[in-house]
């Protein structure tokens, strides 16, 4: 950061008043490239001996219960472009760049923060006398995410001398992000077959709502207050175990993630920079950010 040279508007904006009398452009463009992977696993300690000690071995994970995402980040483009004129003792600089995030990145089969809370369900399932002799779970899973803080940098220098200048200034930035991505399909085996749990309790729920319309009937038909009563209560039962049903059903219902955020903020600069004949130190400091951020969800 020490280093005296066009780049130094973002670097060492106070070193670029040592350059040239005169106007200073750069212009910068690179692409990165770049692998992500994630491992994520878990225990549960009270349920050692079970196959749901370590959930996630049940679909995918290795012996430790440890599972392995990928996500591919890649920024085809990032372009800079630095500015500056230099007067005698006054200089005026412009900068562009992408001064934070500048990429996206793609997990295709989503990320372990999702995948942790399914893998729980043949546990709970368990727990409810929905058995197994083969638990297991499944999900489809997606998300990509893209970041961009776009800086716009304005300053000026002043040459004190021939050893010391300074620096002031401020970078407007710009942010836009964005969030896609879905949990589907949760399934799930019960009693040996792999059933996708949002149709499987969906199921249940209607036929507990045929039964409780049918009870409903016989108690309209009855001729006697006891045979009345019986079918009543039997139509509230069901009636019970259907709603019951479509609260677990919902909590399988596929589920969907767009959001974009947008917002701004300013960063106040100051710099600092001492030259001494081969030797050069310069400082530069950025001022807390505060972003204002409003998230546009659908």
């Amino acid at each position: 950061d020490g280093v005296i040279a066009i780049d130094g508007v973002y670097s060492n904006p106070a070193g670029v008043a040592f350059l040239s009398k005169g106007l200073h452009l750069s212009l910068n463009f690179q692409n990165v490239y770049q692998t992500r992977t994630i491992e994520s696993g878990m225990t549960v300690p009270s349920l050692q001996g079970t196959p749901f000690y370590q959930p996630m071995k049940m679909n995918g994970g290795d012996n430790n219960g440890v599972k392995t995402f990928k996500g591919e980040a890649s920024v085809p483009v990032m372009p800079s472009f630095q500015a500056a004129m230099n007067y005698d003792n006054w200089g005026f600089q412009l900068g562009f760049a992408l001064t934070g995030g500048g990429g996206k990145c793609t997990f295709n089969d989503g990320l372990g923060s999702f995948e942790r809370e399914v893998s729980m369900v043949p546990a709970l399932l368990y727990s409810q006398g929905l058995t197994s002799t083969s638990p297991s779970y499944g999900v489809s899973s997606y998300v990509n995410g893209q970041q961009y803080i776009f800086g716009v940098q304005l300053g000026t220098t002043y040459k004190i001398n021939e050893h010391i200048a300074v620096y002031g200034g401020l970078r407007f930035n710009y942010i836009w992000n964005r969030y896609e991505g879905n949990i589907t399909n949760i399934k799930a085996n019960i009693n040996g077959n792999d059933e996708n749990l949002y149709s499987y309790f969906g199921d249940k729920a209607t036929a507990y709502n045929i039964q409780a319309a049918a009870a409903t009937m016989m108690a309209s038909d009855a001729t006697d207050a006891a045979t009345k009563a019986k079918y009543t209560a039997m139509a509230a039962q069901y009636l019970a175990g259907a709603a019951k049903m479509d609260d677990a059903k919902g909590q399988f219902a596929d589920k969907y993630l767009d959001c974009t955020q947008r917002g701004w903020g300013i960063t106040p600069i100051i710099g600092f920079d001492y030259k001494n004949g081969k030797w050069n130190f310069g400082t530069r400091l950025e001022f807390t950010t505060h972003l204002n951020i409003e998230n546009h969800t659908k």
